[in-house]
């Protein structure tokens, strides 16, 4: 399982090499930028700047040289950048305001960045929350606008400290109270209860209402509250259409009566998905060599699924030491455990790489014909992450089309269940109009979402997406956690100035390039930046590494939580083998 910074990785490109204007020599005299395809970058006097990888297999290079070189795009420069981005234009366009330049903490803002960001304004300070999920086990009482409804007049609310009091005069018409979530909705497709935690003088009827119900004045029962104070859970019911929810509703009964609602969260119900839990272990001596260990770490964790790296040798390739492999499924059978095989590359999307990943496929699927039905893997994991690649951001539906057809090639050859690892911001991605998970519907029997973060609220949100797809389209999906390190982190703001040291300049008819100068000045032919203030961020906001105990006691709340979707397969936990 690779890493993955604090912000989905668009422009991730090989190391960006540094000009000191005092070795530019006559460069620094006549500077010239060079947009070439499939260039070497080994005239005399050229600098590679730049390389772009695009989803044929083809490339670019950004080249500063001491002048033009034939068949590219030029840009002559008065002064020599320290470090160059190669960037699409419509790229471009998403920095038109500003940008965050990403590098580690503590390092120079003039420092070749490990990323370029989306101006996020919320991170920069700025900027109100968008919309918001009630999530399982979240208090929503506070969150709720509660008012009353009756023709009569007979319901009146009244707010007493953290508590909710619906006072009921006696009348034969409905009343009662309506609170409703304004922006808020329910997480679509799962499997939800209400708890209520109330005290009641008489019976009152709880109820929800969605959209359609609420147009037409009426609402589902859920069931009923009264006497001495208690908590119920009360299932909702599959025909409330979650996503468009609209409120709870208290009715009033028909004699005077009194109820007192001390707090209101969702839970899972009953029978919802599984509870299981998986490790990544990509080393192979672990399994061939430290097997004690390992099972021992799987025990301490609860789980009861492996992913492990299985070496092959030959050509074409078959697995390496079968017999072991064997050994080591077999004892994990004995003791209740899952094998599952892992293998990716960003590259493996390439045209020229993806038979390799084929071949992959058939030697997995040979050692599973050829060992006992004890001895076999259950599975094929494919950790293939197409947007590490330089250029992804040129051109991401191609990427994700290439992706694609790479499933649509090792799935048949595997002949065993695939699992694809994928990062948490594909949930709402899009490909060729369509979502992007539909994609992969028929390729896969389970998604595993790296949700690498620490905060509670952001697991939640960003697993919702893959768990309502998962259930309505029965796929299981397991979620991933990161335990591994990950190193602290500085975002560096650039916002749109009259002059400044970062430069957008267009270079050619297709693209655009960020330049970083030695100093603030007006850039003539595109737009300036100037440095507005730095965000310093942790790396334990996307990893438990230096909080275990914070992970030991959330994970079980969240696997008591994600149990709302009946797709929710489990939890892996990544970097415990480090």
């Amino acid at each position: 399982m690779p890493r993955l910074t604090q912000h989905p990785i668009q422009h991730l490109l090989p190391a960006l090499l540094l000009l000191a204007a005092a070795n530019a020599g006559a460069a620094a005299l006549n500077p010239t930028l060079n947009l070439c395809p499939g260039m070497t970058g080994t005239e005399t006097g050229t600098r590679i700047l730049d390389s772009v990888l695009r989803p044929s297999g083809a490339s670019l290079q950004l080249l500063l040289h001491e002048g033009r070189i034939a068949d590219c795009e030029t840009i002559t420069l008065q002064y020599p950048p320290r470090w160059a981005r190669l960037l699409d234009h419509a790229g471009a366009q998403r920095y038109t305001a500003g940008m965050m330049l990403q590098t580690g903490r503590g390092e120079s803002r003039s420092s070749a960045p490990q990323d370029v960001i989306e101006l996020d304004t919320a991170a920069a300070g700025a900027g109100p929350a968008g919309p918001a999920l009630m999530m399982p086990g979240s208090e929503l009482l506070p969150r709720l606008q509660a008012g009353t409804f009756g023709a009569e007049g007979r319901a009146s609310l009244r707010r007493d400290g953290d508590r909710l009091v619906l006072e009921c005069g006696a009348g034969e018409r409905p009343a009662g109270a309506l609170l409703r979530g304004g922006r808020l909705s329910l997480p679509a497709a799962a499997r939800l209860a209400l708890r209520v935690d109330a005290e009641a003088t008489a019976a009152f009827r709880i109820a929800a209402a969605d959209a359609a119900h609420d147009s037409r004045g009426d609402a589902l029962t859920l069931g009923s509250l009264d006497g001495n104070r208690h908590a119920v859970q009360l299932e909702l019911p599959q025909s409330l259409d979650n996503r468009n929810w609209r409120s709870w509703v208290l009715e009033c009964p028909r004699n005077e009566a009194r109820l007192t609602l001390h707090g209101l969260r969702l839970a899972a119900a009953a029978g919802s998905g599984t509870r299981s839990r998986a490790l990544w272990v990509w080393q192979p001596q672990y399994w061939r060599q430290q097997d004690v260990q390992l099972f021992e770490l799987l025990a301490a964790q609860n789980a009861n699924t492996v992913y492990i790296s299985v070496p092959l040798q030959g050509e074409p390739p078959e697995v390496e030491q079968p017999a072991a492999l064997q050994r080591f499924i077999g004892e994990a059978s004995r003791r209740g455990l899952q094998v599952w095989a892992v293998a990716g590359d960003p590259r493996a999307v390439l045209p020229g790489e993806r038979q390799k990943y084929a071949a992959l496929a058939e030697a997995l699927a040979s050692y599973n014909r050829k060992a006992p039905p004890a001895s076999r893997l259950a599975g094929l994991q494919l950790d293939i992450e197409p947007y590490l690649n330089p250029g992804y951001a040129h051109d991401p539906e191609g990427w994700l089309a290439a992706y694609v057809e790479t499933l649509a090639l090792i799935r048949p050859r595997a002949a065993m269940p695939i699992d694809v690892a994928v990062p948490f911001w594909w949930g709402g991605q899009r490909l060729r109009g369509s979502l992007f998970l539909d994609a992969l519907k028929p390729l896969v029997e389970m998604v595993t979402v790296m949700n690498y973060r620490t905060d509670a609220q952001q697991l939640m949100t960003f697993a919702e997406p893959f768990l309502s797809w998962g259930t309505a389209n029965g796929k299981q999906i397991r979620i991933g956690l990161e335990s591994g390190p990950i190193p602290d982190e500085s975002l560096h703001v650039y916002r749109r100035a009259g002059s400044g040291d970062l430069w957008l300049m267009n270079i050619g008819r297709q693209h655009a390039v960020l330049l970083m100068l030695d100093a603030a000045r007006a850039n003539p032919a595109g737009i300036s930046y100037s440095h507005s203030h730095t965000i310093n961020r942790g790396g334990d906001q996307v990893t438990f590494q230096r909080n275990p105990e914070a992970l030991r006691k959330l994970l079980p709340q969240l696997e008591d939580l994600w149990r709302a979707w009946p797709s929710f397969a489990g939890v892996a936990l990544h970097g415990l083998d480090q």
